[in-house]
């Protein structure tokens, strides 16, 4: 039988998106075995019991044996520690790719410790999908598919082979792998990724402090404000991480909002009219 081409995949962090990941990779068929590592141990041993993982390691440094390729699928603020110490342990040759929703501050680091020069290849990864719910529990095995899943390289001399690695890795996820700078990234989820889950957040607020009751709220608004279910922790530290583009994004929001107020209440249809078109059409184009 044909060898998997992906090898063992070694998996650390079992959460949403670990344990998607590994759901991804069984359900392709396209790894030979796939081990996971958590620090919450209950967290490794639900995604086993998901199928996510075919073995539960005791210890980070047992999960990165024989792996061709490390996925580190921890919280941003814990990226830095875990990709020091995978670079010390990395099997030669292998592929380290992390899932932070970040690309710059983890390139930063990834050249620092030369992950790119010694034991294997760093490559930066954020897949464009999630959910307001977390865990393992909620993990599913088409989360990524035909999403996209950006990849950013550490240094400029990343060779071509690790590369076509790293995308041959996302497609077997069923997403769609696209090239970006760590700088655009950061400024494009600043917009995409940031800014809904800051709306979502205000929308609800400003509904709650009209102390509103449940029965008033349509699907409309429960659609809109369905990222503020999301956990406050998974948030501030990629909010501040993020600020400078952050801040960006909400100055836009802020001026199109007095825009529309503005429009509101001068009772200017035509212009109201005109802001809504273009609203609906740039849906149209980013959906």
């Amino acid at each position: 039988m044909r060898r998997p081409a992906l090898g063992t995949v070694a998996i650390v962090g079992t959460g949403l998106i670990g344990a998607s990941i590994g759901l991804a990779l069984r359900r392709s068929r396209a790894c030979e075995r796939v081990v996971g590592w958590d620090r919450a141990p209950t967290n490794a041993r639900l995604a086993k019991r998901r199928k996510a993982i075919d073995v539960v390691a005791r210890s980070l440094d047992r999960a990165l044996r024989g792996a061709s390729i490390i996925i580190i699928a921890v919280p941003l603020d814990s990226v830095k520690a875990i990709l020091r110490r995978i670079r010390l342990h990395a099997p030669f040759g292998s592929l380290i790719l992390d899932t932070a929703p970040l690309k710059s501050e983890i390139m930063a680091i990834a050249r620092d410790a030369g992950a790119g020069r010694q034991r294997a290849w760093f490559v930066g990864g954020h897949p464009l999908a999630g959910s307001e719910r977390q865990g393992p529990m909620h993990a599913s095995a088409t989360l990524f598919a035909d999403r996209t899943f950006f990849l950013c390289w550490p240094v400029a001399a990343t060779p071509g082979y690790v590369r076509r690695r790293a995308a041959d890795f996302v497609r077997a996820l069923s997403a769609a792998p696209i090239e970006i700078s760590a700088r655009r990234h950061d400024r494009i989820v600043a917009y995409t990724s940031a800014l809904p889950q800051l709306v979502a957040s205000t929308l609800a607020l400003a509904a709650g402090e009209e102390k509103l009751h449940r029965a008033f709220a349509g699907p409309g608004f429960a659609d809109t404000t369905r990222l503020a279910l999301t956990a406050a922790s998974f948030w501030t530290g990629n909010l501040v991480a993020n600020k400078t583009n952050v801040g960006h994004a909400l100055r836009k929001l802020e001026c199109v909002l007095k825009r529309l107020r503005v429009a509101i209440q001068s009772s200017d249809r035509h212009r109201l009219e005109r802001l809504l078109r273009g609203a609906s059409a740039a849906r149209r184009r980013l959906a």
